[in-house]
């Protein structure tokens, strides 16, 4: 007998440790709630009460913010040319933009995805301490109706899984393929949960533009 294992709709979804970003994480969020007392946000999917800047981050002088966005820069090309070798990333410029996201007691937000993008990120500033395990986290959704199949969840295992949760950290970036539907948990602390949503996107370079 010979089997030949196929993996045809392959997802990743990265955790990275950023050290160089753990002393930025006071100066971005005095900033942030500073920023929160003046300008009310606006609504994409916050719910509840939460908080969502304008999507300027990539626009932003502070040097904080600006380490942040270089750093989703690196790890995105990184990322793309050890998933695909054959893509020439000289090819293209990534184009960042980005938003900050104050979740307050009992706030959420809905399920989502986010279009027009190639990689999405949360980076997490200030995580608060949960009573419970599941407060805060981030869950990922398959919407896919392959996978019902009686007894599939005891067969395949994590082929069957539909929800996948991580834990939110602080100085830690989540990265996935901007497609992937996912919502953030509801909590129940006393203090903000901050986080800085990032989008990227490859561009193709215009004639003049350095390979």
């Amino acid at each position: 007998m010979k089997m030949i294992m196929h993996n045809p709709f392959p997802t990743q979804v990265i955790e990275i440790i950023l050290p160089e970003m753990k002393l930025e994480n006071k100066k971005l969020e005095k900033l942030i709630l500073e920023e929160r007392k003046v300008d009310a946000g606006i609504k994409k999917s916050n719910l509840g009460g939460s908080w969502h800047s304008k999507t300027d981050i990539q626009l932003r002088k502070e040097q904080c913010f600006k380490k942040l966005v270089q750093s989703f820069k690196s790890c995105a090309l990184a990322i793309t040319q050890t998933l695909n070798t054959k893509f020439d990333t000289t090819k293209y410029n990534f184009c960042a933009a980005g938003w900050i996201n104050v979740n307050t007691e009992g706030s959420f937000n809905a399920p989502h995805t986010h279009p027009n993008s190639t990689w999405s990120a949360v980076y997490y500033v200030k995580v608060p301490e949960f009573d419970d395990s599941n407060e805060g986290r981030i869950e990922f959704m398959d919407i896919g109706n392959s996978k019902d199949a009686l007894n599939a969840k005891e067969a395949l295992g994590v082929l069957a899984r539909k929800r996948f949760k991580m834990n939110a950290k602080e100085g830690t970036m989540i990265m996935f393929p901007s497609h992937m539907l996912h919502w953030v948990l509801p909590h129940n602390s006393g203090n903000s949960r901050i986080s800085i949503a990032l989008n990227g996107e490859f561009v193709k370079k215009t004639k003049g533009q350095s390979a």
